[in-house]
């Protein structure tokens, strides 16, 4: 049991480290690709927005105006301030504390709020209180939201997250997520196992990425996602999009 928590230890605090570096390390393409090395925060804030129509357009979700969300994986907030614009408050939770750090120097709206996340749940004591406060006065988590982050969690901390996310949302709350389900490539497999050599070897990191044997995009099918959701407890899970971009809904029974 020990050897399998320090596991776990090991992988949270290789992940978190990483995503520490990589930002302060690749600026703004850390977060994504296409945007620029040299943007400015607006830049970065705005190219959130494309995200957030795929969110719509195709993963249904429905945001609520007067009503909260808990995004999973903010960083440095760069969708969390778009989500900001379009509700009444954002509780934003990450792993890795200087990103979180990053997150707060950055924030020019006042309606968000970012917290830590321990790897093991989605909801710590601190962000479970926060809630609880905002619920007693009489504001509701209508959604829970995660783009491009939960392929890198393990199928039994996913149904985790999941539960967790059920246990806080409000009655007809959903929730809405990202995932690549592509299968991986005999190319990445090969790459996966010179990343296990050169981890070996005492190489923690190639070509800009972790060689950490547990830090790597994992593949949940579709049809597993959705029965995780169901036997949880959502309804009207709804699964769209194409494998590389696919998103996932499910609602609070209300």
């Amino acid at each position: 049991m020990s050897i399998a928590i320090d596991a776990v230890a090991d992988k949270r605090k290789s992940s978190s480290e990483w995503w520490d570096r990589a930002y302060f390390e690749q600026g703004p393409t850390s977060m994504d690709k296409l945007i620029s090395k040299d943007a400015s925060w607006n830049e970065i804030v705005d190219s959130a927005e494309q995200d957030l129509v795929d969110a719509f357009a195709v993963g249904g979700m429905n945001l609520d105006s007067q009503g909260d969300v808990l995004e999973i994986g903010c960083g440095v907030g760069r969708l969390s301030h778009a989500l900001a614009r379009r509700t009444r408050h954002v509780f934003a939770v990450d792993i890795a504390p200087k990103l979180l750090e990053e997150a707060r120097k950055k924030q020019t709206l006042a309606n968000i709020d970012y917290y830590l996340l321990d790897g093991q749940r989605l909801v710590t004591d601190e962000l479970r209180s926060a809630l609880a406060v905002s619920q007693q006065q009489g504001h509701a988590l209508q959604t829970v939201f995660s783009y491009e982050v939960l392929y890198y969690v393990p199928a039994p901390l996913l149904k985790t997250y999941f539960a967790d996310a059920f246990e806080v949302l409000a009655p007809g709350g959903e929730l809405v997520f990202q995932l690549n389900c592509e299968p991986i490539s005999a190319r990445t497999r090969v790459g996966f196992k010179l990343r296990d050599w050169l981890y070996a070897c005492g190489i923690t990191q190639w070509r800009g990425w972790p060689t950490h044997p547990d830090f790597r995009r994992l593949v949940h099918p579709a049809a597993d996602v959705c029965q995780w959701l169901k036997e949880i407890g959502f309804e009207q899970i709804t699964s769209c999009g194409s494998l590389r971009q696919k998103w996932f809904r499910g609602v609070k029974p209300a």
